[in-house]
């Protein structure tokens, strides 16, 4: 994965992690790494556009609220089941042999910290894996919970669309059986 391809996943994964004072700086790098492609531009207008408490408020509604949308990848996967434990095992080993320090304030398989993961990962087919097994379907459940309002939907959907031109996932709509 070129550096180009890494600054803009880690873009995403600045956007999925609550909201906070640097809002408008992390939506400005976003839009500055990707340029004029209509999926951002969608997202970028939908979070710089709102005062940062309405955006903490949508976050706060969209993720923690929505058990159909929470932003944990194996909930989407296996629901709180034993697999989910497995795989949350499973990701802090992965992060630890790629020397990927997981953010103190969550689980492994949060959405931001599997997508910042990708982003920083050495092993490309590791990457890949991770972005077609994990993080795509998990989208595609998000993405479907979502009104065309919710500015995190936007998000979303400029994520999917990223992974796929990335690693040839398919997020949304796709056939691809995970």
């Amino acid at each position: 994965m070129s550096v180009e391809q890494r600054a803009r996943l880690a873009c995403f994964a600045d956007l999925l992690e609550y909201p906070g004072a640097d809002l408008q700086e992390r939506v400005r790098r976003l839009s500055s790494t990707f340029g004029p492609e209509p999926d951002v531009e969608g997202a970028v207008n939908a979070l710089g556009g709102e005062p940062l408490a309405r955006v903490q408020e949508r976050y706060t509604t969209t993720f923690d609220l929505s058990p159909v949308c929470c932003p944990y990848v194996g909930y989407h996967l296996f629901g709180e089941s034993f697999k989910r434990g497995a795989l949350m095992s499973m990701l802090r080993q992965t992060y630890a042999a790629q020397a990927f320090t997981l953010p103190e304030w969550d689980l492994p398989d949060h959405l931001s910290a599997i997508v910042r993961f990708a982003a920083v990962c050495e092993d490309d087919e590791l990457a890949r894996e991770i972005a077609i097994d994990l993080i795509a379907p998990a989208l595609r459940t998000m993405i479907a919970a979502l009104d065309g309002g919710n500015p995190y939907g936007a998000l979303l959907r400029a994520l999917g669309a990223t992974l796929e031109a990335l690693f040839a996932a398919v997020p949304v709509g796709g056939t691809r059986d995970v």
